[in-house]
């Protein structure tokens, strides 16, 4: 139960994203989901004898000396009861925790592809279409996208600060997206040729960076890599970005290293770090 809550709580962003009206996800998923959340919320009543056999003890050390009759223990095996069963809710609702968390990862697993391009996608497309709108808007009006995100609204031109809000936007939608997709690759499905996850993000990582795998740890990638909203710029305008599905990860992954060795065997220069050395 532990490996399958971790996973699931590693998963949570694709479930926040569809509370938060970012996507939708399917109606099954979110019935199991609900279910998890329901048996994890269970607690069974917390009891215990102390006060009942203590409250007997005294009960017949008083009769003892009085000389009364003896007290019942029905208090005692009342509550004995009750805790027996509290014991065995609880161990069922362990259990029950334990199998629908099992059908949610499974359901999950399922539909990972499906989420990735049915769920995902569509919202990724759509981040990428207004962030090249809006950097193509500013860069229009001689202003810098970087530049613009950072400055204060003071210091934008009122009619730019549109774009500027939809560039802002699309950035956010995009590193949600992002990361959920990222997410769904690493737990759910990851890929069995692309293990390095060079096209997670776009098709033409290896060309945008020739040196991404030289042993040598000294090339760098062009892309700014501690500022989120230069990367999102950079990304949209120089990558050919896409979401795919770990297959289609491992398909590019194929073809990519095909045609680089197939350009070695005919004696060309060899365009990939992996190769160079």
């Amino acid at each position: 139960m532990r490996a399958n809550n971790v996973t699931l709580l590693r998963l949570q962003p694709l479930f926040t994203g569809h509370e938060d009206g970012h996507w939708a996800l399917p109606p099954t998923l979110i019935e199991k989901r609900e279910a998890v959340d329901r048996i994890d919320g269970y607690r069974a009543p917390a009891s215990d004898l102390a006060y009942e056999k203590a409250d007997l003890i005294a009960a017949f050390a008083a009769a003892a000396h009085k000389g009364h009759k003896w007290p019942s223990a029905a208090p005692v095996v009342k509550t004995a009861a009750a805790i027996a069963e509290a014991r065995e809710k609880a161990e069922a609702a362990t259990q029950a925790g334990e199998q629908l968390a099992l059908e949610l990862l499974g359901a999950l697993d399922n539909t990972a592809d499906a989420l990735s391009v049915d769920c995902l996608r569509p919202v990724r497309d759509t981040a990428v279409a207004d962030g090249r709108e809006a950097v193509a808007e500013l860069a229009a009006a001689g202003v810098d996208p970087l530049e613009a995100l950072w400055a204060a609204d003071v210091l934008i031109a009122e009619k730019l600060r549109p774009a500027r809000h939809r560039l802002n936007q699309a950035r956010e939608k995009y590193a949600a997206v992002g990361e959920v997709h990222g997410r769904i690759i690493e737990f759910l499905t990851p890929p069995e040729v692309d293990t390095a996850r060079w096209f997670r993000w776009c098709t033409n990582y290896t060309t945008l960076y020739p040196g991404f795998a030289r042993r040598d740890g000294g090339a760098r990638p062009p892309w700014p890599t501690d500022d989120p909203v230069g990367g999102f710029v950079w990304r949209i305008e120089h990558a050919d970005l896409w979401l795919p599905t770990s297959s289609e990860m491992d398909e590019r992954h194929r073809v990519v290293f095909a045609e680089n060795m197939a350009a070695q065997i005919r004696g060309q220069q060899p365009t990939l770090g992996v190769y160079a050395g």
